[in-house]
């Protein structure tokens, strides 16, 4: 019981599992996990796969509205040598890595 409440209340895995439930289209990126992704912005109208952007504990993602899987990373600290770096707007991300 222990365990579950800590998945519960201390990870992002509810939020990550009944998002992928309501959205078959809905998914997490493969240097993340269900337990450590945060979408930290989510807009179904404009992007069909569940969020636009998102991070957790190294990387921050970007997820283009094209097709699946259609992802752009960049690590927290590359992105520190960014300059007016801003984790919602793609455009000032300076070493982003695509999928």
């Amino acid at each position: 019981i222990v365990i579950l409440v800590v998945i519960c209340f201390f990870t992002n895995a509810p939020t990550n599992l009944k998002s992928k439930y309501f959205n078959e289209m809905y998914y997490i990126p493969t240097e993340s996990s269900v337990f450590a992704f945060k979408p930290t912005i989510v807009d179904d109208r404009r992007n069909p796969y569940g969020w636009v952007y998102g991070e957790d504990k190294y990387f921050y993602y970007y997820n283009l509205p094209v097709k699946p899987w259609a992802i752009e990373s960049i690590s927290k600290r590359d992105a520190e040598a960014c300059r007016k770096f801003n984790k919602w707007n793609v455009k000032t991300w300076c070493k982003q890595r695509p999928y």
